[in-house]
Parts: structure tokens; sequence; C-alpha cells
């Protein structure tokens, strides 16, 4: 049996993170970083993912999760997919720009991993 691809989901929203599971489970192997710090945590001390999305952690004006970002493009050389999580078109359009490869509602995300996975996106 192949192995499911890694897939780390990074945000605070409980009733996302347990649909996730629910729709993801079969697929992927997921894992759940509920903050930006223990996302750091885990990609510093595990293996590599398939595919990261990421939420905006959006306060006002402020997306807290570009600089993460912009860390695994720029610092971790990180290649493959990250998918942005924002509820509206500016913010989606400033996480395609700090490096994101696509965005999506909470909602669309699932749909856009798989989507990344089937490209087989994350083999580049």
């Amino acid at each position: 049996m192949p192995k499911k691809p890694r897939v780390l989901m990074i945000g605070s929203d409980k009733d996302t993170q347990d649909a996730w599971v629910k729709e993801l489970a079969t697929a992927v192997r997921l894992t759940i970083a509920p903050d930006l710090e223990e996302a750091k945590h885990i990609l510093d001390h595990e293996a590599a993912f398939a595919v990261i999305a990421i939420d905006a952690f959006a306060q006002g004006e402020t997306l807290n999760a570009i600089p993460l970002i912009t860390d695994l493009r720029i610092r971790r050389g990180y290649k493959r997919p990250i998918i942005g999580i924002a509820s509206s078109y500016p913010l989606q359009l400033r996480l395609i720009n700090a490096g994101c490869t696509v965005f999506a509602t909470k909602r669309e995300a699932p749909d856009k991993i798989m989507e990344a996975l089937k490209l087989n996106l994350w083999r580049t």
C-alpha cells in the first residue's frame, strides 16, 4: 500500500480542523498546528510535507502568517505547494504575494489540497 502524502494544516479554528480531518483522513496523513509557533516547531522537527495549508491569522489588516510563509520559501527553500487560507480576495492576494502557491477559503482548502496532490506538485 502506497504511503499517504503528508499535509500540514496551520490554523486555530477547531471546527475547521475537525471538518478537515473528516474530509482528508483517508487520503492524507494530516498534521495540525493550532498556531504559528507550533507550526515552526513541527517544521523544524518533522519530515517534509507534500502540501502546507496555512490560515492567514488575520488581525485587522495584519496577516500574521506572512513571516512564516516567507521563511518557508526563502530560508527553508520549501518548493512544494502552500495554500493560503483567507476569507477575502484582498487578503488572499497578499498571501499569494508572500509566497503561497494558491489561495482558498477554509471551505475550499481540502479540495485545493487534493488538487495539488493529484497534480503531483509535491514531487517537484
